[in-house]
């Protein structure tokens, strides 16, 4: 397992994971006087663009749709946001009036902390985790929701000539188009590469009529919490459709972000 779980700004931090890194990547340095952002009541961006804000001592807004309070806007609540409710949850929806309330010291954080344009320093930040993995490994499961984490995985692979299979798990759309395409902007090279020796897959949960992106699948892996919308998901999906197939001392599990506290 491969804890990208762990990373804090510090110590009371109430958000941790590679997407807060993700985010404080986009924010600081940015020099935005405030942070906008928009996200589903049930996705922890709301929590984490608070949480960066609020280190960084900047205001932040957050749209959302519905009145339903859930931990996410809770939190965001908490560590100061401000939340505007929206009659639609849906995306476009939500980042248009983000669009509208925008200044121009202002800064939107993305659906996904997906930068609107490719940014090798970004993508960079996670991509150079790949030198550490072990050697003798040859798959890599992650679970898929923007596509930011595994392309910033496919980077890194491709940059460290490491021929594996990348399994996503989808959580959303099939993210497989979208991520080649960014990887040949960023880096023709590795795309060539990555295309002729990294076998990527989709396992397709997201594509399902039953799925619902809100319903938990609480799971802890050698004591360690999953997070209940992604990788609780992802592990689930994992032993009961590859278990019996699966090669576990050679596959690593990637787990992104932990359960909001």
């Amino acid at each position: 397992m491969k804890r990208d779980d762990l990373f804090s700004l510090e110590p009371s931090g109430r958000t941790r994971g590679g997407k807060l890194r993700q985010c404080a990547a986009l924010v600081i340095g940015s020099g935005a006087a405030r942070v906008i952002t928009a996200a589903s009541i049930h996705s922890p961006q709301s929590a984490i663009v608070a949480d960066v804000a609020r280190y960084l001592g900047i205001p932040s807004v957050v749209f959302c749709g519905g009145q339903m309070m859930t931990r996410p806007i809770s939190i965001a609540q908490e560590l100061g946001a401000e939340v505007k409710r929206c009659a639609s949850g849906r995306h476009t929806v939500l980042f248009a009036e983000a669009r509208r309330l925008c200044r121009s010291d202002d800064l939107i954080v993305p659906f996904g902390m997906r930068p609107a344009a490719p940014d090798p320093l970004f993508y960079s930040l996670c991509s150079a985790q790949v030198r550490n993995l072990p050697n003798h490994l040859n798959t890599i499961v992650l679970a898929c929701g923007s596509g930011a984490t595994a392309l910033s995985v496919l980077l890194g692979l491709s940059r460290e000539r490491r021929v594996c299979r990348l399994l996503l798990v989808n959580v959303g759309p099939d993210r497989r188009n979208w991520i080649l395409s960014m990887l040949e902007i960023l880096d023709p090279e590795a795309a060539a590469w990555a295309i002729r020796n990294v076998t990527i897959e989709a396992a397709p949960l997201a594509q399902h009529p039953e799925f619902r992106y809100e319903a938990r699948v609480d799971y802890e892996l050698g004591g360690v919490p999953l997070h209940p919308l992604y990788e609780g998901k992802a592990f689930r999906w994992l032993l009961e459709s590859q278990g019996d197939r699966i090669d576990a001392a050679r596959t690593l599990f990637w787990l992104v972000g932990p359960p909001l506290q």
